[in-house]
This record gives structure tokens, C-alpha cells and sequence, in this order.
């Protein structure tokens, strides 16, 4: 055999080769994108055209932990569509995490309505907001409750007359309620009408300070505490950090503004007294 005859079969020898690792290769890609397809139960062509075109852009091994992730949610809560109307199939959750995760090219180039050309086409009609109601909170807080949104410092403020007060040794058990809801940013709901009952407690020592006013009824409490919410009460407890009164913080006021009042006097005071001073030697 000559060194040309040779040649030419080593390529192709080389050629099989890498056509067999293609084949390989398509063939465990197709077995991960059933894989998935089934987990998911998603059967239409399209949606495992987009699992197949997925793993190509971002890998077998990251599809796969989004897969990981799809079904830890929904082993718990699940996920709510956007509207809170529905809980999201299995194959919704998927495909809104990987949308998460993927760059803009990449997420033009699996979802349709990411196609460059759609700025080319013809304006649509944009379609009115949708008010956000006052139940969509539930299904927008189980979403919170499937992910670590971390720890938070929280503080109350409660400005209020007291319903009911009993005074002990070391602290002293107000009771406030909430009234009419009041007039609010456009696009918030319309909250219930129906009070919130708040149980206040208040160390002893500040409640010295505020005590004499908490019967006028001119007066206003004015609490600032950490809240807790009391299951066996139903109620929200305020553990009282600082306590003050309406009319004492008008009283304090007061009296600034006497303090700065007399200190604007003095200046001339002074410069009397240094008249006074020279016309006696003189």
C-alpha cells in the first residue's frame, strides 16, 4: 500500500471516528431531553424542541439542577403564575427559573417572544394593567416561602389612643385598634375594613414618662416596638422600645423654641450691659 492509499484511509478512518462521538453524543443529549420532557410531562414538540435547544446553550449538568430545583418546588408549594390566579405546571416552573438564569441572547434565541424582530413588527395594543386585589398577597407570599429571602431587622411604629390600659409592676398592657384605612398610593388594594387589635407592652419607666397624658383625650400615644405576631391571640404584640405622647412632643417643642428664643436674646443683653458699662466710666 502506498503512503497516498494510507493517508486517505487514516482520514477516514478519522472522520468515522468523529461522526460515531456525534452520534453518541445526539444520542445521550435526545435520552436527557425525554428524561426531562417526562418529569416535566410536557409531550408537545415545541416545549422539548426548547429543553433540547436549552441544554445546548447552557449544558446537560445545569439543565439538569434546574430540574433539581423544578421538582423541590414543587414537592412543597408549588409556584403561582404572575396573576396569582393558578398554580404553574411543572413545566412553567422550569422553564421561569431557566429564564431567570439564561442572558438576553440566550433566552431570545429559546422563547419567541425574545426575537429580535419583534421590535420590526407592527405596535400591539398594550393591554391594561390588572389591579392587584388584595387576595393576590397570599400566592405572591407562598413564592417568598420557597426561597431564603433572608433575616430582617422590622420595627412598628403605633400612634394611637388606648382602648384599655392596666398598669403592673414592670410593665404596663396597652390595647390600641386600628380605624378606617386611610387614603392610599394609587395601585395599592383596598385593605379590609375589618380592625387589626394591637396588644402593646410598655417597661414600667417609660410608661412614667407618658402616663399623665394617656387620658386626655386630646393625646395620642406614639409607640415604636418589634412586632410579633400572636398566634394563640390573633392579634400583633409590640414589645414598646420608645414611648412618647402627642401633647409631650408638643410640650418638648415648646420649650425649644423658648430655649432658642433666649438665646437670640442674650447677644443684646451683652451689648447693653457693655453701654451701661462704659457710660459709668465715662
Amino acid at each position: 500500500m502506498d503512503s497516498g492509499n494510507l493517508s486517505r484511509n487514516c482520514l477516514k478512518l478519522e472522520m468515522m471516528g468523529i461522526q460515531e462521538i456525534g452520534r453518541l453524543k445526539n444520542a445521550v443529549m435526545n435520552e436527557t431531553v425525554q428524561h426531562i420532557a417526562q418529569q416535566l410531562n410536557e409531550k408537545d414538540e415545541k416545549p422539548i424542541s426548547q429543553i433540547a435547544q436549552i441544554i445546548e446553550l447552557i449544558g446537560e449538568e445545569e439543565t439538569l439542577n434546574y430540574l433539581q430545583k423544578t421538582q423541590e418546588i414543587e414537592a412543597g408549594e408549588g409556584m403561582m403564575t404572575e396573576k396569582g390566579d393558578r398554580r404553574r405546571t411543572p413545566g412553567g416552573v422550569f422553564f421561569y427559573l431557566v429564564r431567570g438564569g439564561m442572558t438576553w441572547s440566550q433566552r431570545r434565541a429559546v422563547f419567541p417572544y425574545f426575537n429580535p424582530n419583534a421590535s420590526r413588527q407592527a405596535p400591539q395594543k398594550k393591554e391594561p394593567a390588572l389591579p392587584y386585589k388584595w387576595p393576590m398577597r397570599i400566592a405572591d407570599f407562598k413564592r417568598f416561602k420557597s426561597e431564603d429571602i433572608g433575616v430582617g431587622d422590622v420595627e412598628i411604629k403605633v400612634v394611637g389612643k388606648p382602648l384599655k390600659v392596666i398598669e403592673k409592676s414592670q410593665v404596663t398592657v396597652v390595647t390600641m385598634r386600628s380605624g378606617e384605612p386611610p387614603s392610599l398610593p394609587k395601585g395599592l388594594p383596598a385593605a379590609p375594613s375589618a380592625p387589626t387589635i394591637y396588644l402593646i407592652l410598655i417597661a414600667s419607666k417609660q410608661w412614667k414618662k407618658v402616663k399623665e397624658y394617656a387620658s386626655n383625650p386630646e393625646n395620642k400615644l406614639i409607640v415604636k416596638g418589634w412586632p410579633v405576631f400572636d398566634k394563640k391571640l390573633g392579634t400583633i404584640t409590640v414589645l414598646a422600645q420608645n414611648t412618647t405622647a402627642t401633647l409631650l412632643e408638643k410640650e418638648k417643642q415648646e420649650a425649644r423654641k423658648q430655649k432658642e428664643a433666649a438665646k437670640a436674646e442674650k447677644p443684646d443683653e451683652i451689648a447693653q450691659a457693655v453701654e451701661e458699662a462704659a457710660d459709668a466710666d465715662a
